[in-house]
């Protein structure tokens, strides 16, 4: 009996590790296609198991990001967002639960997928501070985050921020430069 029972274990979790191997090549998958494929398999409803209780479905806004030209506004909310599944990730240590997590990393790579859609407009650092995105996406737990592809999408766009704010810093040395020296000329020739 007790072998018996050790064997339903074992097969049990050799089960489980299969399903949770089986959704992460999913979602590996998932970041290779385009946009509207991952879109149409985020809509579809995922089987949950019954002591999970009903997987929430992704919301339309979330679901479809759109490309660059975001608001200031959207993009505050993006980062309230990303503020929340932070919070939630910090609440869900003490709770061990896979699902909860799997579903806050696909929110959090549909939200960064949109501020990686915005880089093809200019992101100022006016509007960096404003929306508090840099310094969110600083954080450590965006750097390390637990998947690869979050952690790696929001280092690239923290670094590609730190350099635009870098190359904003020099323009603006550069015109104070040329304004004191065309000062400094206007005032020898008079």
């Amino acid at each position: 009996e007790t072998r018996v029972r050790n064997q339903k274990d074992a097969a049990a979790a050799y089960q489980r590790s299969l399903e949770a191997k089986r959704r992460r090549c999913e979602r590996r998958d998932a970041l290779r296609k385009p946009a509207s494929e991952v879109r149409r398999m985020q809509s579809q409803p995922t089987p949950a198991k019954a002591s999970e209780g009903p997987r929430p479905r992704p919301t339309r806004e979330a679901a479809s990001p759109s490309a660059g030209n975001l608001s200031v506004s959207e993009l505050t909310e993006i980062s309230r967002k990303l503020q929340q599944l932070r919070a939630a990730a910090a609440r869900e240590t003490d709770r061990s639960s896979s699902s909860s997590s799997s579903s806050s990393s696909d929110a959090a790579l549909v939200l960064l997928w949109k501020l990686e859609q915005q880089q093809q407009t200019t992101m100022t650092a006016k509007t960096l501070k404003a929306t508090g995105l840099g310094r969110e996406l600083n954080e450590g737990y965006w750097k390390r985050h637990p998947r690869a592809s979050v952690a790696n999408m929001a280092r690239t766009l923290v670094a590609r921020w730190r350099e635009g704010y870098r190359a904003e810093q020099r323009q603006h040395e550069i015109s104070n430069i040329l304004v004191a020296a065309s000062k400094s000329m206007a005032r020898t020739t008079t």
